[in-house]
């Protein structure tokens, strides 16, 4: 299949972010595992219940990254025609990786003991 529209380049982006969340799922889910079989494995390290959190984040941001490029994606096919402003794409997609970084972060803050009040 050939790209014919910038909107589906711009979707590319969607795409690649998608695996990367998708890896750092599964990198948590073998940590978990690991923790899970041993306890004392990274005690006071890495706090079960945070990574559990954070590996369920990262599912649920993955599978919408999937979402937002599929839509972007054929969207255009659909429509015959490139959609309006690609430039709020190139936006959505900062916004998102902005909301990833926060999430990572606060859950490392999480770890810390650290909390919102």
């Amino acid at each position: 299949m050939q790209i014919q529209y910038q909107t589906q380049r711009l979707s590319m982006r969607f795409f690649m972010l998608m695996l990367v969340l998708f890896a750092l799922q599964v990198g948590f889910g073998l940590l978990l595992a690991m923790q899970h079989a041993d306890p004392t494995l990274l005690a006071g390290v890495m706090n079960f219940n945070v990574l559990r959190a954070e590996h369920l984040n990262l599912g649920l941001l993955w599978i919408l990254c999937g979402f937002i490029g599929a839509i972007f994606f054929i969207g255009p096919l659909l429509s015959k025609r490139e959609l309006a402003a690609p430039w709020l794409i190139k936006v959505l997609f900062y916004a998102l990786v902005i909301t990833i970084i926060w999430n990572v972060g606060t859950q490392a803050l999480a770890m810390d003991g650290n909390s919102a009040p």
